[in-house]
This record gives structure tokens, sequence and C-alpha cells, in this order.
């Protein structure tokens, strides 16, 4: 039971960074597409 507990534990906290990191990448992609539609 601890051991699922703390894989569940992780699996979250991986998850949380994931979502984190595609939000990073989202922004960033939505910046440049900004930057690439303002030099045109």
């Amino acid at each position: 039971m601890h051991l699922f507990l703390k894989c569940f534990v992780l699996l979250n906290t991986r998850f949380i960074c994931t979502q984190h990191e595609m939000e990073e990448m989202l922004t960033e992609s939505s910046i440049s597409i900004h930057f690439s539609a303002s030099y045109k």
C-alpha cells in the first residue's frame, strides 16, 4: 500500500512537471507565432 502511494505521488508529480513543461512550450510557440506574424 505504501509503495503504491509512493508511486502514485511520483506519477502525479511527474504529470504536473510534464504539464508545466507543455505550458512553457505552448507559451514559447505562441510567442514565436506572434513574432513571425508581426514580421510579415
